[in-house]
């Protein structure tokens, strides 16, 4: 009796140490897979410092290192979700419209002329959305998130701060500013931006005086890069954050007096009210802000080509052309030639992203992304412990505006506004868990 107790002890004691090791392996592999796809995610899969783009056929669709990676992440992050099935569907039942947004744009491929384009790039967002999912599900701290942030994203900027004073090729060639390691001055004004507010985050969080000073280092880096891109729609992005934190900061100080959400909101209601007023009254005065940056109220030919992609709208306003099936850089895409030949800077984008997912998934499809982003705030609001990430959510939106980056692989904008988007409900997800 006595043997056959202390057997199923060890088994069960065995079976625990199993499960344990096993968990901690997924958890390691998770971690690395992310910290894998974040550099990449920065950095980028290309070269940089490369010349400017001047003819179509130097436009590539494909790229063989993004091939490769994505593959191999998708099949390591199945693997990771197999033990945390349960807790998957938890998720995606939770945030609900994002995964209804993906399914749309995959069944939209359908339709798309250049379906196997629109189906590699859509594998690649998946794949995004699912190394997501696995890194949120196996690291639950803020805090490691922050750190693995910290280790690519400083790398970064320090490398960047570097090349723009000692590279001639990080200097944009078509603007003579700073474009650092991106393509252009308009990617580097993002990254700074983005940085920003990301060491804003991180000082909220650390403790020790060392982990302060890195942080306000690398905030100062981020705003020399930030100046020095001369990107307006980063510029102005940056001073609508510092008014946030400002409200923010109002906000604390009028919340004993149970006024303090109250404050923000007239003085945001107020603000609309001062625009529409000046708009429709002496519209002379709103040409002063773009003027002031040394642009036009055709933001530098970007409301012509608005005009003109709305117009293409117009043609399937209720599908669209399928994911991804129109900025396809094809001599049998006869849409987008047509463009070029009007617009000889060859955009790969219409420079707004709103404009870009009614394009590609229709009516439909911008519903449902409208959908998600009110879900969000609804969500966000039921959020008991503090979620600094939805700046990105707020900064991402308003650049969107003039710079399509929302659900574009390659762009670390639209990328970390996915990651802080499923961020959220993951800390729903654990708030849910402590409650019960």
């Amino acid at each position: 009796m006595v043997v056959k107790t202390t057997y199923i002890f060890l088994k069960k004691y065995m079976t625990n140490i199993e499960q344990k090791s096993n968990y901690l392996t997924y958890t390691t592999i998770a971690k690395i897979s992310f910290v894998i796809f974040l550099f990449f995610a920065i950095f980028g899969t290309t070269l940089p410092f490369q010349p400017r783009v001047e003819e179509i056929d130097e436009i590539s669709t494909s790229n063989f290192v993004n091939q490769i990676l994505f593959t191999l992440l998708f099949l390591i992050s199945i693997l990771l979700l197999i033990p945390k099935r349960n807790e998957f569907f938890l998720l995606i039942k939770k945030e609900k419209f994002l995964s209804l947004f993906l399914t749309w744009c995959f069944v939209s491929i359908s339709w798309s002329n250049f379906s196997f384009v629109s189906f590699k790039r859509w594998f690649t967002l998946f794949t995004t959305v699912l190394v997501f999912f696995c890194f949120l599900l196996y690291v639950k701290s803020n805090t490691e998130i922050i750190k693995y942030f910290k280790i690519i994203l400083y790398s970064y900027l320090t490398i960047s701060i570097i090349s723009v004073f000692i590279i001639p090729g990080a200097t944009d060639p078509l603007f003579n500013t700073w474009r650092g390691l991106t393509p252009h001055k308009n990617h580097l004004g993002q990254m700074s931006l983005l940085s920003i507010i990301f060491c804003f985050i991180a000082l909220k969080s650390s403790n020790s005086f060392k982990e302060k000073l890195v942080n306000y280092s690398m905030l100062f880096f981020s705003i020399i890069l930030l100046i020095g891109s001369t990107s307006t729609t980063s510029v102005l992005s940056f001073l609508i954050f510092i008014s946030i934190c400002i409200l923010l900061i109002f906000d604390f100080i009028f919340k004993p007096l149970g006024v303090g959400n109250s404050f923000s909101i007239i003085f945001i209601l107020s603000c609309l009210l001062i625009f529409i007023v000046l708009l429709l009254r002496a519209p002379e005065l709103i040409e002063l802000i773009p003027n002031a940056f040394g642009k036009d109220m055709t933001f530098t030919g970007r409301v012509k080509l608005w005009e003109y992609m709305l117009r293409e709208v117009n043609k399937h306003l209720l599908l669209g052309t399928g994911y991804q099936g129109f900025w396809v850089n094809n001599f049998a895409n006869t849409d987008l030639m047509i463009l070029y030949e009007e617009f000889v800077w060859l955009p790969l984008q219409s420079h707004n992203g709103y404009i870009d997912i009614l394009n590609e998934v229709g009516m439909v499809g911008i519903i449902i992304f409208f959908l998600m982003i009110v879900y969000y705030i609804i969500n966000l609001i039921k959020l008991q412990s503090p979620n600094r990430w939805y700046f990105f959510i707020i900064i991402i939106l308003l650049i969107n505006f003039q710079e399509s980056n929302l659900f574009r692989p390659g762009i670390f904008a639209g990328t970390i506004f996915l990651f802080s988007y499923l961020n959220l409900y993951a800390q729903l997800l654990q708030q849910d868990d402590v409650c019960k």
